[in-house]
């Protein structure tokens, strides 16, 4: 199976090595080396190979991001001689995940062209905040909390060039990786911080197998699936009283 994989990646990679010459004078492609990722009961964290060619001789970088998260953020504050938490403002459908992957330390330069920030206050829903200045500020905090929490990571030595035209890209999924559609994005940028080709490729995080059979079955019959997982509790504790 591992060989089949292998195999497979190597013909991709010499069919886009054949467009780079063949096809057009600029391109940038993108392909992992799994079409989706199934989430089981034996899940424990995947590593994801993320192969691409381009015909630039600027830096790369590689970007994957999926998942909603929300946050509500609250307030505490004095009311008479009490102490009351507000609910200040509710951040919704961000990145719950989101990953840069570059093949040496360009932090300065990722900075420049704005690819650590995948959370701006244009592209999150916020509630029950009014200025613009507040949801900046606010949309900065959540950034913050999320690399500090490692959902967002900066990963230096994650990519590495194959030659003159092909590159890849090491991707490191955890155990604890939110369900969805996950967007893989490949930039290069030229020496002025001018990005220069922007390619973009989605692939599924699902659930497989009795996970996703259990998941059904609760969401679509929780009534029956209340009553079974009682009966079954019943059934297992009979069992062992039986042994002991």
């Amino acid at each position: 199976m591992q060989k089949l994989k292998l195999g497979i990646n190597f013909l991709f990679l010499l069919g886009i090595f054949t467009v780079v010459h063949t096809v057009r004078a600029s391109t940038l492609e993108v392909n992992p080396d799994e079409a989706r990722v199934p989430i089981n009961i034996t899940f424990s964290g995947d590593t994801l190979k993320i192969y691409g060619a381009t015909d630039s001789k600027g830096k790369i970088i590689v970007t994957v991001q999926g998942g909603e998260a929300n946050f509500t953020v609250k307030k505490k504050e004095k009311l008479y001689d009490l102490w009351v938490i507000r609910i200040v403002a509710k951040v919704r459908d961000i990145p719950a995940f989101y990953r840069v992957l570059v093949s040496k330390n360009l932090k300065k330069d990722v900075n420049t062209v704005g690819i650590l920030f995948p959370i701006k206050d244009t592209d999150c829903s916020i509630t029950m905040l009014t200025t613009a200045e507040t949801r900046r500020s606010l949309c900065a905090r959540v950034l913050a909390i999320q690399y500090r929490n490692g959902q967002y990571k900066y990963v230096p030595n994650a990519l590495k060039r194959l030659g003159k035209y092909l590159f890849v890209a090491t991707l490191h999924l955890p155990n604890n990786i939110m369900i969805g559609n996950y967007t893989i994005k490949a930039f290069t940028w030229t020496k002025d911080k001018q990005l220069q080709q922007f390619y973009s490729k989605s692939i599924p995080v699902e659930r497989s197998g009795i996970v996703k059979y259990t998941y059904s079955f609760a969401h679509n019959f929780p009534l029956f699936y209340g009553l079974f997982v009682v009966v079954f509790a019943l059934f297992v504790g009979l069992i062992f009283g039986l042994i002991s």
